[in-house]
């Protein structure tokens, strides 16, 4: 009887998990989405690999319906992107906008009761502003069916103030 229970136990919960597995699947990917291309860029900043930078791809077609794909760099400065949360990058011409930020200071206030906020904070740009918009980046890369690699350097460390967040 009680290896019966057990065998019972087993199949309920195995069939439980197929339909729980079964019944979860991803985003669905959009009809009007076109082909994607895989996408690797390796960012460095004075020729070392800048870690943990946003990094989009802003296209450079205006009536394009997917205009932009973005990911972030892992320790040695790759970036492999996405777009509308599917990896790869359709075809066309790119912009290439790089943006890393560091917070410093701050001390935590309570706002109201149970609610607390960070005053006191600064936070610097780590890449000159000119790699932080599609509008002023130099750096750019057409994404065609064959691999689509290349490397950036996004030139001196800098330490710009962007905002203080005081009370």
């Amino acid at each position: 009887m009680k290896k019966k229970l057990t065998q019972l136990t087993t199949l309920c919960f195995m069939t439980a998990l197929m339909l729980v597995l079964g019944c979860t699947k991803g985003p669905e990917r959009p009809s009007d989405l076109p082909k994607l291309f895989p996408c690797t860029i390796t960012v460095t900043q004075e020729g070392q690999p800048l870690p943990e930078s946003g990094v989009f791809l802003e296209s450079v077609d205006s009536s394009a319906k997917y205009k932009s794909s973005s990911g972030i760099t892992n320790t040695e400065g790759v970036v492999s992107f996405r777009t509308f949360g599917f990896d790869g990058v359709p075809a066309g011409k790119y912009k290439i906008v790089v943006r890393k930020t560091a917070e410093e200071g701050g001390v935590q206030q309570e706002t109201s009761p149970n609610v607390f906020q960070m005053i006191n904070t600064k936070t610097y740009s780590l890449v000159k502003k000119e790699f932080s918009s599609a509008a002023t980046s130099p750096l750019e890369i057409e994404i065609k069916e064959t691999p689509n690699t290349q490397t950036v350097d996004v030139g001196a460390a800098v330490r710009d103030l962007v905002r203080t967040n005081s009370p």
